[in-house]
């Protein structure tokens, strides 16, 4: 699959479209330092079995306004949807944008035929804030490199870091001060974040993936919102943590299965 167009701008977000397929499939991202646009080529790589998709990856509003939220988020992503004419759209939230796609669903139901979500939850409970907090707080202090490092070992198995950790870090490059802002404030959205009174408006198929190690919502929050919303769940055992959307083999599979059902 390659990438088609180049990244775009449209109503202040920036979006990559991703291959040419009869079908509409949304990504949305979680919480990042930098946005993820410029890995639309290795996403297009990453997904490559998806050919019969139209792919949308789609970042961050700019100029983030304080008290900023995720459905917030949501509505804005749901404009552009509209703008691009998109509807009926296979839609995959990891993390952060698991939230957006919860939201996206609950709000704006013509847009979603299926919700794909990983390592997420319907809110944030004091064991996620507290490891959230503690990003913010070195966000706050332009304390880049321990961030980095920090997120790292919040987000990804030891497996994985013995492996990639040096080159996740190195990957990052140069944060803006736009960019810590940014995190500061989705940060802020993702603790105030609760959707747990509005589930039940979900009605298109979902299905909820996540992993025994994560430390950032724990799989106790994570098989919550696979029962509290009747989807279809697959859990991974201790050998992936948050970023198993990254590390497991077989999620991008059972992903393509789960939206060709």
């Amino acid at each position: 699959m390659n990438l088609c167009d180049d990244a775009k701008n449209l109503e202040n977000i920036s979006y990559a479209k991703i291959g040419n397929g009869p079908k509409i499939m949304v990504i949305l991202p979680g919480l990042a330092l930098k946005s993820t646009i410029r890995s639309a080529e290795a996403i297009a790589a990453n997904f490559s079995a998806f050919g019969e998709y139209t792919i949308y990856l789609f970042d961050d509003r700019d100029n983030l306004p304080k008290g900023y939220s995720l459905w917030k988020r949501a509505d804005d992503v749901a404009d552009l949807m509209q703008s691009l004419q998109l509807k009926d759209a296979y839609v995959y939230g990891a993390s952060m944008g698991g939230m957006v796609g919860q939201s996206l669903a609950i709000n704006h139901p013509e847009l979603v035929k299926k919700l794909f979500l990983a390592s997420t939850s319907f809110m944030s409970d004091k064991d996620t804030k507290k490891i959230i907090g503690s990003w913010m707080d070195l966000a706050s202090q332009e304390t880049l490199s321990k961030l980095i490092r920090t997120m790292n070992n919040d987000i990804y198995s030891k497996t994985t870091l013995e492996k990639f950790g040096e080159m996740l870090e190195q990957s990052i490059g140069t944060v803006s001060d736009e960019d810590l802002q940014k995190f500061v404030i989705l940060a802020k959205a993702i603790m105030a974040f609760d959707s747990s009174e509005e589930l039940e408006k979900i009605k298109c198929p979902i299905c909820v993936v996540g992993a025994e190690a994560d430390k950032v919502f724990s799989i106790k929050q994570i098989r919550s919102l696979a029962e509290k919303t009747s989807a279809e769940a697959l859990f991974y055992g201790l050998e992936y943590g948050h970023g198993v959307y990254d590390e497991a083999a077989d999620l991008r599979e059972n992903m393509l299965e789960f939206f060709e059902e």
